[in-house]
């Protein structure tokens, strides 16, 4: 077997192991490759498979089948809890005939007699089914443990991007319950808060004093004459009926910007700040 041709196939694992970001499409994803590469037909996927010590008196071990490729039979267990033999799931990688270790696979698939079983490190067991073994130069026990080692820390990497994803999902559908919820809130209550709120803002409104300054009106003379400005709140608009400014000057109301200021002041202080000005 020519050197470059096992590169150029770890060179695609590579890739085909870097290039997903979730458990589902990584595990189908890599086993149709290592299929490809085999020549094995059919294979699955367990993670977290329990140890040998977990077995029951046939020797069997409850496992979940996470991916399957190449039997429609076997494709339609994905998702569910089979019991296999741990044999076939726990060891080293391992290469063989054996009819009656793979007759312990469920009804459907008990067919196949040659297996390629590919630990994951850590995380589960990459196995391969055949009616016989496959003729092929690759050392098949050798070539894919790298592979394997990489494989085990994508599964890590992209549980975490699952977990993380899943998280965000379930937080933007509770937010979308609460907006339904408040959507769906009856229109009277509605109406009752903004009754409510608007009688308390004009209750304010009708508490609020105006504020009155006195404040010396000084002549060079000396002389002062009281002066009386009230400033109005601002719902006291100016009437378009009535112009902002007098042509005299001399207006008793001068309006400005909402507000009424009001001057008082006496005719005999006028005309001694008159006659003093002279």
């Amino acid at each position: 077997m020519e050197h470059g041709y096992v590169l150029s196939i770890l060179y695609e694992m590579a890739l085909v192991i870097g290039g997903e970001v979730s458990v589902k499409p990584l595990l189908t994803r890599t086993l149709q490759r290592l299929l490809y590469n085999t020549s094995f037909p059919a294979g699955f996927v367990c993670l977290g498979v329990p140890s040998s010590s977990a077995a029951d008196s046939a020797g069997t071990i409850e496992v979940r089948i996470d991916a399957a490729v190449g039997d429609y039979e076997l494709a339609g267990l994905i998702g569910q809890t089979v019991r296999l033999p741990a044999q076939l799931l726990r060891g080293p990688v391992a290469r063989g005939e054996d009819a009656a270790l793979l007759a312990a696979l469920p009804e459907k698939v008990n067919r196949y007699k040659a297996y390629l079983r590919l630990p994951i490190d850590g995380q589960g067991v990459i196995v391969l089914l055949a009616p016989q073994l496959p003729d092929s130069d690759l050392p098949l026990t050798q070539l894919f443990q790298p592979v394997m080692a990489n494989l085990a820390k994508a599964i890590l990497l992209c549980s975490y991007h699952d977990a993380y994803t899943g998280g965000l999902i379930a937080a933007r559908d509770a937010s979308e319950e609460k907006f339904r919820a408040i959507s769906a809130a009856p229109a009277a209550s509605w109406g009752r808060f903004s009754c409510s709120a608007t009688k308390g803002i004009a209750s304010k409104r009708s508490s609020h004093k105006p504020w009155v300054r006195n404040s010396p009106l000084s002549t060079r003379a000396g002389n002062t004459a009281p002066v009386s400005v009230t400033l109005r709140p601002a719902q006291t608009a100016c009437k378009r009926s009535t112009p902002p400014f007098s042509a005299s000057g001399n207006s008793a109301n001068t309006p400005i910007c909402g507000q009424v200021v009001r001057q008082e002041s006496s005719n005999a202080s006028m005309a001694a700040s008159s006659r003093l000005g002279k």
